[in-house]
């Protein structure tokens, strides 16, 4: 997490005080050695070699005038290193002149100490792990605190050029091996291309909601075990890890039931207003079933827009080993300003790049935006509340904060296709356990620890707006049709979705082939599957025409789903009487409001029931209600 400081002194000579004398001293002798070398190069503008007296306001008077000398502080900066140039040009041009050394670190490799390590002190033992170099000039003209005083830093902006913007480091080409954070290197990783997924199990998942397949909790709207095996066997690749992929060990990480795609897909189509929990299974909303005829990458846009900001989950609650997430202490801050961190990172990635997960996080720490949902870290556990609080010193970013963008990247963003990714089993892969109490029996903090690397697709680009278009690729045909009117899934790795939008307007025959039948065509229109849908989706299926008796089949569908619809609901009345039911349907008046049903029947419109009941009073009789 990133320190922000809330004051910034007005004056140097304010920040000076705070100072202890003793370190006034060494900085007025640095200074004195420093003006014996410049003096000479500053002209007929002299400044006195040492404070009117050893008093603290002498000493500090005495400083303030060097540092805030404009001749002096040009030439105090040429003299700084390279590290101390990039950390003043950082600082004096932050709003509020602070020293941020995460930002600073993760930009140029070291960042700056501002206090000198003394030998066998706590600084000088993790100075080298750290990277922090002790900066004496600018701990001088910072008066060593951790914001720029004011009337310095307006001296300083004036010449201190602006620091670079941060750019992102990418591989060349991903290669044959990655290298674990503990060095250890591995063969074992997969890649997932995931922008044609992601169009083709968006489509899928809402033919699996409009069928009523998908079970939810009425609750939570997680998914059910039944739910999950069912949308994994749709998903046109399956989940990222196969259902057998679990920790060895029973006390380990699980990947569950539920996985990571077919978890995220339902909150996903829940976060975006297109499904809703109906008797424990998911069903379309009105916007769902619009979606079913828009084109999938706009439904994908949507739903990523919506998902940055819903409270459907907070992305740490998947990390089930991290304890004390719901105290009443509120130890999280909403995931929302989380995810807009990622969302922001991302878009500052080029398509088609490869960058390793670690770059990628060094890199939202150089733009000054690293990802913080952490309000009380001592809060949070493992195993036991005290000994194992993430509260303690050598509690870092990734523990906690790394784990809420892993499962953003992998289950959300990655699902929608936004990028591609490549992954190892997660049991193993971020050595960072050593130390933390209670994870004896755990070789990995979530199941989304094996996020090696990640890159933005074209897709991603178009939905996180870096371009304005967006035309999504033609896949493969993955379909045969005769003019049999028979449909076979020739390429296996479709079957599932295409077996899935298939089954709404076809009768199945075995695994792969399919028939169309009017009977199936004409509950898949009242459903919400327009003929124009499933003539679209054998189009793209097919290589070539569509045969001449399917074009056919589909055009007397359009023609027969027109004839008929409902106009509006009505009542059915019954009349005991003969007699009386003539003289009803004989009065010009109430004969307007109904229609004859039978030998002992009328129909009367809602719309018209009140108006009916009047009529019938004028005659003498009445209509009970029930």
């Amino acid at each position: 997490m990133v320190k922000k400081y809330e004051y910034q002194p007005s004056t140097v000579r304010e920040a000076l005080f705070t100072v202890l004398v003793g370190e006034l001293r060494d900085m007025v002798k640095l200074l004195q050695n420093y003006l014996q070398d410049v003096q000479g190069n500053l002209g007929s503008k002299r400044i006195g070699s040492s404070p009117a007296s050893h008093r603290k306001p002498d000493v500090v008077d005495w400083i303030q005038s060097v540092v805030l000398d404009p001749d002096l502080a040009q030439r105090v900066y040429s003299e700084m290193d390279l590290l101390e140039q990039h950390a003043l040009s950082e600082i004096v041009h932050e709003p509020l002149g602070e020293l941020y050394p995460a930002k600073i670190s993760a930009k140029y490799g070291k960042y700056p100490s501002l206090h000198e390590p003394r030998r066998g002190d706590f600084l000088e033992a993790h100075s080298l792990a750290d990277k922090r170099v002790f900066c004496p000039l600018l701990s001088i003209v910072m008066a060593r605190n951790y914001q720029f005083a004011r009337d310095a830093q307006e001296v300083y902006r004036s010449f201190v050029p602006e620091p670079p913007e941060p750019a992102p480091q990418y591989l060349s080409t991903l290669p044959e091996r990655l290298t674990f954070p503990s060095g250890e290197a591995t063969e074992e990783f997969s890649v997932h291309s995931m922008e044609q997924r992601a169009l083709l199990d968006v489509q899928t998942m809402l033919n699996l909601v409009a069928q009523s397949k998908v079970g939810v909790s009425t609750k939570t709207g997680r998914v059910s075990k039944a739910g999950a095996r069912t949308i994994r066997e749709a998903l046109s690749q399956g989940d990222y890890y196969g259902p057998e992929a679990e920790g060895l060990d029973p006390y380990d990480v699980q990947m569950g039931t539920a996985g990571i795609i077919p978890f995220g897909w339902p909150l996903l189509l829940q976060a975006g207003k297109l499904a809703q929990p109906e008797g424990g299974k998911l069903a379309l909303t009105r916007s769902g079933r619009a979606a079913l005829k828009k084109k999938p990458h706009q439904v994908l846009k949507t739903l990523w827009e919506r998902w940055l900001k819903t409270t459907m989950l907070h992305e740490m609650n998947r990390i089930e080993v991290i304890k004390g997430q719901k105290s009443k202490k509120h130890p999280l801050y909403a995931a929302r300003k989380g995810r807009e961190c990622l969302d922001e990172g991302l878009t500052d990635l080029e398509p088609g790049q490869w960058i390793l997960v670690s770059d990628f996080f060094r890199h939202l720490f150089a733009r000054g935006d690293a990802v913080d949902v952490v309000r009380n870290a001592w809060a949070l556990y493992i195993g036991d509340p005290e000994h194992g609080s993430f509260g303690f010193a050598h509690i870092h970013w990734d523990h906690l904060n790394g784990r809420f963008a892993r499962a953003f990247l992998l289950e959300y963003a990655a699902t929608l296709g936004i990028i591609d990714v490549a992954l190892v089993p997660p049991w193993g892969a971020v050595t960072d356990l050593r130390g933390l109490w209670g994870t004896d029996g755990l070789t990995c903090l979530s199941r989304y620890d094996g996020l090696m690397a990640l890159r933005l697709t074209p897709l991603g680009a178009w939905i996180l707006g870096k371009t304005t278009e967006y035309t999504p690729a033609k896949p493969a045909s993955f379909l045969s049709i005769t003019p049999e009117l028979t449909v076979k899934i020739v390429d296996p790795q479709q079957a599932a979705q295409a077996g899935s939008m298939l089954e709404r307007f076809c009768i199945q025959e075995d695994a792969s082939t399919f028939r169309l039948d009017a009977g199936k065509a004409m509950q898949a229109v009242e459903q919400g599957m327009s003929p124009s849908e499933m003539r679209d989706f054998l189009r793209q299926g097919s290589s070539g025409e569509l045969p001449e008796q399917v074009r056919s089949f589909l055009e007397q569908v359009e023609q027969r789903c027109s004839i008929f619809r409902i106009a509006g609901e009505a009542s059915l009345v019954q009349c005991s009487d003969p007699g009386v039911l003539r003289d009803v349907l004989n009065d010009p008046e109430i004969r307007k409001l109904c229609l004859p049903a039978g030998e002992y029947g009328l129909v009367v419109r809602k719309a018209d029931e009140e108006a009916f009941r009047v009529c019938l009073h004028k005659l003498g009789y009445a209509l009970p209600l029930g």
